[in-house]
């Protein structure tokens, strides 16, 4: 999703479009990722393997990541989502200050942030490990939503449950929305034409 979405605005810079969106208020989850190298699948068991810089971790999450973007693509984005109150909140923060984003809006709802841990070969195949923890029984406080959306151009709630307080508000305000469909392109069969 990282290099997609990388790609994308790259393009879209590199070919002169601007966003015609310019305030976007987007719902989505933050996550800590960490990707672990490993040396193929499936893994044979040992005690310890020794991965020089092929153990990190960072900011993640659809909502970081689209923000990230959207960003990028020169839209005033607010972000709306639920935080730990652990010793990733201030990390969460400072990566979204390098990018520009305010987390004015992120807040520390639960006890700790939601992770994830990713297996990954040298042949690009992986396994996600995701521990949303008890952020899927959570709602975004929907008293909070109204004036963050008011002069929204385009409200995003992502695919997670607290995002749902979101979009019946956007709705309700008649605001534009847009949301993320997750599709595995694994088994996805497009048509060909032929000319």
């Amino acid at each position: 999703l990282k290099s997609f979405i990388t790609n994308l605005c790259r393009q879209l810079k590199g070919g002169g479009m601007e966003i015609i969106m310019k305030k976007i208020v987007l719902a989505g989850l933050i996550n800590i990722e960490t990707t672990v190298a490993v040396g193929a699948f499936p893994i044979e068991y040992s005690p310890i393997d020794y991965r020089f810089f092929g153990v990190e971790s960072t900011v993640s999450g659809v909502g970081y990541n689209l923000s990230k973007a959207m960003k990028t693509l020169g839209a005033d984005v607010e972000i709306l989502s639920l935080a730990g109150k652990d010793m990733f909140k201030p990390i969460i923060d400072n990566e979204f200050k390098k990018e520009g984003i305010s987390t004015e809006h992120v807040i520390e709802e639960l006890d700790n942030i939601p992770q994830s841990v990713i297996l990954y070969d040298s042949e690009g195949k992986r396994k996600i490990n995701l521990d949303l923890k008890d952020i899927q029984d959570k709602a975004y406080p929907t008293e909070k939503v109204s004036h963050v959306i008011a002069d929204a151009d385009v409200v995003i709630p992502c695919n997670i449950n607290f995002a749902r307080s979101v979009m019946r508000e956007a709705k309700k305000l008649g605001k534009l929305i847009a949301t993320d469909v997750p599709v595995s392109y694994t088994h996805l069969t497009l048509p060909t034409t032929s000319r």
